[in-house]
């Protein structure tokens, strides 16, 4: 799917389109673990994905948050930051998509097989995450 999207979408729109559903998924993990008062310090760290989070030294993050004056790390905080709590976050995720992949094709004919948002920045990690899940199934079949 995402072969034939990238195929006919200009690649400056597939590219902006890509780093916005990626930029997504990390502020709704930050509003999960409830770290929202860190994006703006991860931002300027450029840090907008998940992949670049789990690689971020929490030193840079640490020496930003004490020049701006702000509270240390608290616990929780550099629990949410670790890298088996971001992979636990993505295999949610992705079990939620295969748990709605096998309901879908257990009963193909009681609905819609594939249901597309045409509200994209709402519905860009989503729409991300359903496409890793949708190559794979693909690739099965």
């Amino acid at each position: 799917l995402g072969a034939v999207l990238s195929s006919v979408i200009p690649k400056a729109t597939w590219s902006k389109w890509q780093s916005e559903s990626q930029a997504r998924e990390l502020k709704i993990y930050a509003q999960e673990q409830d770290i929202q008062r860190l994006l703006p310090f991860l931002f300027d760290l450029s840090v907008t994905t998940l992949t670049e989070l789990e690689d971020l030294d929490l030193s840079r993050l640490r020496d930003k948050l004490h020049l701006a004056r702000q509270p240390p790390l608290s616990t929780d905080e550099e629990a949410s930051l670790s890298r088996e709590e971001i992979r636990g976050f993505r295999q949610t995720v992705v079990d939620s998509c295969k748990s709605w992949s096998e309901r879908v094709r257990a009963s193909p004919a009681e609905g819609h097989v594939l249901f597309l948002s045409h509200y994209k920045l709402e519905a860009g990690t989503e729409a991300a995450l359903l496409r890793t899940e949708l190559v794979a199934l693909m690739r099965e079949d």
